[in-house]
């Protein structure tokens, strides 16, 4: 088996189900030798992936997800290579973090008035770190009542993913907007860590419509824009990526001087439902994104394996 790379994991700190050391002992037995894991508006991660990383020697890119805004609409910034302890991204983190709190309290309330039982307390009892939307549908639907009122409404069972999709996305009954970080702002605090930033599934279709580009009339001069701001790169690599928007992804990449990475999203088993490293079952990232990575990102920041 060839070695692979996932530069796009969520553990337990944020809304994955698994903790650092858990992550890092599945890739060493899925044969992934570079991992970044990055979590949602959140560093809380990175002791302890450093440690494992080093203990099972398996290269190491510090990283985090921001959720930013882009003209009102809520995108994702990856940032790879960037020093955690930085107090300017500390402060960044501290204000989105508190702006998620808000945002799934006010959401709470509008889904008991929807007809939902459930209370805040209880969803922010199962988050070990960051509170986020997957906290709350999974609180919603471990209640058999709710499981049966939402099947009466919309004749399905729900799971995680129908439940976000159906109420808690933009556009959607239960959403509710909260106070973003403007892209510029997050492109620029990446750089003042020392790292480097990649805009995260920009043409996401499959789970990730409303925080992709797909909702701009011209994703292509949007993302010139934010290169103009000081984007890195893109993810063109994403589990959320039909093939032609990956290679068209790529070919603007190319064109445009902007870096490539990619990531399988993996939250855990069923989210993407694919191992590490791999866009579908058939597919898996190259690996040549990740040493491409590793050269540009800023080695004081990074575990390289020997």
């Amino acid at each position: 088996m060839s070695k692979k790379v996932d530069l796009q994991v969520h553990s337990a700190y944020s809304d994955g189900s698994y903790s650092p050391s858990e992550l890092f002992k599945m890739a060493k037995k899925q044969e992934v030798s570079i991992l970044s894991i990055t979590d949602h508006d959140s560093v809380a991660c990175v002791p302890e992936a450093l440690k494992m990383a080093k203990c099972l020697n398996i290269s190491y890119i510090i990283g985090l997800e921001l959720t930013v805004a882009y003209q009102k609409n809520e995108l994702h910034l990856l940032g790879y290579g960037i020093n955690y302890q930085n107090p300017d991204l500390l402060k960044l983190i501290s204000f989105s973090q508190k702006s998620r709190t808000e945002q799934i309290a006010k959401m709470t309330d509008k889904l008991q008035k929807l007809g939902y039982q459930l209370s805040f307390n209880k969803v922010k009892s199962r988050a070990h770190g960051l509170i986020a939307r997957p906290h709350l549908a999974d609180e919603i639907i471990a209640d058999p009542k709710n499981r049966a009122y939402f099947q009466k409404k919309h004749g399905k069972a729900p799971n995680r993913s129908l439940f976000i999709q159906t109420y808690i996305i933009p556009g959607k009954p239960g959403f509710v907007e909260k106070k973003h970080v403007p892209i510029k702002e997050g492109i620029k605090v990446i750089h003042q860590a020392g790292g480097l930033s990649f805009l995260s599934h920009p043409l996401g279709r499959r789970f990730s419509e409303g925080i992709s580009l797909t909702s701009f009339n011209n994703w292509k001069s949007v993302l010139k824009n934010l290169k103009k701001m000081g984007l890195d790169g893109i993810e063109v690599y994403a589990t959320d990526h039909f093939i032609r928007d990956q290679k068209a992804l790529y070919q603007f990449a190319r064109k445009n001087h902007l870096l490539i990475s990619g990531g399988s999203d993996f939250h855990n088993k069923k989210i993407p439902g694919l191992a590490l490293g791999c866009l579908s079952k058939a597919r898996k990232i190259p690996y040549s994104v990740g040493k491409n990575l590793l050269k540009a990102i800023n080695p004081k920041f990074t575990f390289q394996a020997k």
